[in-house]
């Protein structure tokens, strides 16, 4: 799923299920739920760039 998008992106929650993917997201934010999608929309709309190594 997160393959196919070169700047994917996900909240928190589901970090402990990532070993279980099959493709992850390349940005992950530090918070869950809606705290972590206003993070997001934050980052993208500050043109923001992907911490290294995500």
């Amino acid at each position: 799923m997160f393959s196919a998008i070169r700047n994917s992106f996900g909240v928190r929650n589901p970090v402990p299920y990532l070993d279980d993917l099959p493709d992850r997201p390349r940005w992950i934010s530090a918070e869950a739920s809606g705290a972590g999608s206003a993070t997001i929309a934050r980052a993208i709309l500050h043109g923001k760039q992907a911490p290294k190594g995500f």
